[in-house]
Formats: C-alpha cells, sequence, structure tokens
C-alpha cells in the first residue's frame, strides 16, 4: 500500500495540527492554573477589603457615639479621676468650709493601697479626716455642700465636742473616703 503524495501530505499537516493543538493545551495549562489562583487570591482580598470597611464603619460609629457623650464621659472622669489629685480634694473642702461658714482647723489624707471594695484593683481610695469649727447650721450647710460636689465622698464618721470656752463653737471630726481610677501599669519590655 503506497501512500500518496498529497496523502502524506494531509497525514503531516494533520500531525503538526494535533502536536500544535496538545503542545498549546500542555504549555497553557500552568497559565490556567496561574489565573484560577489569582482569582481566589482576588477573592479573599475583596473579602479583607470588605471586612476593613466594615471596621472603620465600626470605628466612625464609635467615634461618633464618643462625641456625643462627650460631657457623659467628662462628669465621669469628674466623678473618677484618673489620678489622685489630693491638692484638689484638699481645695474643694478648704473652699466648702469657706462658703458655709465653717473654720478648717486640720485635713490628713491618706491613700488606702488594699480594700475590698476597689473593683477588682481597678479603683483607688483615698481616706479623708478633716476637723472643722462653727456653729451646727453651718456644718449642715457644709455636709449639704459636700454632698452636692461632683467628686464622690462617702462619709464613714462624723464626731462632735463643743469648745468649753465659748459654748455656741462645735468641733466636728469627720471621716471620708474619695476614689480615684487607677491607671494601668504597662510593663516595659
Amino acid at each position: 500500500m503506497s501512500l500518496s503524495f498529497s496523502t502524506i501530505k494531509k497525514l503531516i499537516g494533520a500531525g503538526l495540527i494535533a502536536l500544535a493543538g496538545f503542545l498549546n493545551f500542555y504549555l497553557n495549562i500552568p497559565a490556567y492554573t496561574n489565573i484560577k489562583n489569582l482569582k481566589l487570591a482576588i477573592l479573599d482580598r475583596k473579602d479583607a477589603v470588605e471586612q476593613k470597611i466594615e471596621l472603620i464603619a465600626r470605628v466612625r460609629l464609635l467615634d461618633e457615639q464618643y462625641s456625643q457623650r462627650l460631657d457623659e464621659i467628662q462628669k465621669l472622669s469628674t466623678l473618677f479621676p484618673q489620678e489622685k489629685k489630693i491638692q484638689e480634694i484638699l481645695s474643694s473642702i478648704s473652699s466648702m468650709a469657706q462658703d458655709s461658714g465653717m473654720e478648717l482647723r486640720n485635713i490628713i489624707t491618706k491613700i488606702k493601697e488594699d480594700t475590698e471594695k476597689n473593683m477588682e484593683g481597678k479603683t483607688g481610695m483615698i481616706l479623708v479626716e478633716i476637723s472643722i469649727a462653727g456653729q451646727y447650721p453651718s456644718f449642715v450647710n457644709f455636709l449639704s455642700l459636700l454632698e452636692k460636689n461632683l467628686r464622690i465622698f462617702d462619709v464613714k464618721d462624723i464626731g462632735a465636742s463643743i469648745e468649753s470656752a465659748s459654748g455656741n463653737i462645735i468641733d466636728f471630726r469627720i471621716v471620708f473616703e474619695t476614689y480615684y481610677v487607677r491607671k494601668e501599669v504597662k510593663p516595659v519590655l
């Protein structure tokens, strides 16, 4: 069986076409795999971008809520300051005594480190003991001013004694606690 020249030509052409198709398929498989992997990476990045957009939206919402409640936060920081601010306590007590007509005689402050009521170490207490002298209505006015103060004062003990020389002046001793928020101590690395 002899093949004619035109048949051989056709077979060689068909073989070359088949070889070109096979080589095209074989050489392009890595490119298709790469494209598939890139599509997966793009989907992962889209998810990451969407999560970041959502987080940014949450941060903006929290910032907006913080701005709306800034007055409340400032009031709370007055009630529970971030520092002990003993000088502020002394100044306000002196001012209240003067405004109520009482004579401030002595102030003793002591920082209470270990207490049961310190909210798991987040708040600290300052124990304050004062001695004031004056008439009873002035003392009631002083207690009213102490109660109305923005900073929280918990009165623990009140004592009174009358001076023998001037029968209408009473010496009062008041012990109370006030609070502050402890700063978290971060370890130095």
